[in-house]
């Protein structure tokens, strides 16, 4: 998607217009405002979700892209209160990183540690990027697993200092 950023700026005007308020950070006002914004992205992703599960395609894209436009004002607004929201995108990147192995040993050994930790079969995911290939543990429901031992990310420095 190569004009992302020119639909989040679209997507901000389209707020300003549409006089949706930028309150002040950390006041009563502006946790009602993320509250809604929240709200407004778990009911967009469970329209999405319904549009799947019914095989509804219009509904799966409508919800798919209301969910990108909620999520966009979010940003924003997480933004203008001083959150360093692209560094900490970037950080849960580099993060994520840690949950794939450039080896199906390591990946098999990863696996077993899950396993022997939680009583629950995973098994492991191959991909192809570049002629390389990389893997993955997955739970039985599909979602990347975290492996045993792994470091959740560090995101404080990316949240205004008087709030931290």
């Amino acid at each position: 998607m190569k004009n992302l950023n020119d639909f989040y700026n679209q997507i901000i005007d389209w707020n300003t217009k549409a006089a949706v308020k930028d309150h002040t950070f950390d006041t009563f006002e502006w946790n009602k405002a993320v509250e809604l914004q929240s709200r407004l992205l778990v009911e967009e992703a469970e329209e999405t979700l319904e549009g799947i599960l019914h095989g509804d395609m219009r509904a799966t894209l409508d919800g798919a892209v209301d969910t990108f436009v909620i999520l966009s004002k979010l940003f924003d607004m997480l933004e203008k209160a001083g959150f360093d929201v692209e560094g900490g995108i970037q950080q849960i990147i580099d993060n994520n990183k840690n949950k794939i192995f450039n080896s199906f040993y390591e990946a098999c050994e990863a696996k077993e540690k899950l396993e022997e930790r939680d009583d629950v079969e995973y098994y492991i995911e191959t991909s192809v990027l570049n002629n390389i290939s990389f893997y993955t543990c997955r739970r039985p429901d599909g979602k990347i697993a975290k492996p045993v031992g792994f470091v959740a990310v560090e995101l404080d420095s990316f949240i205004p200092k008087e709030v931290r």
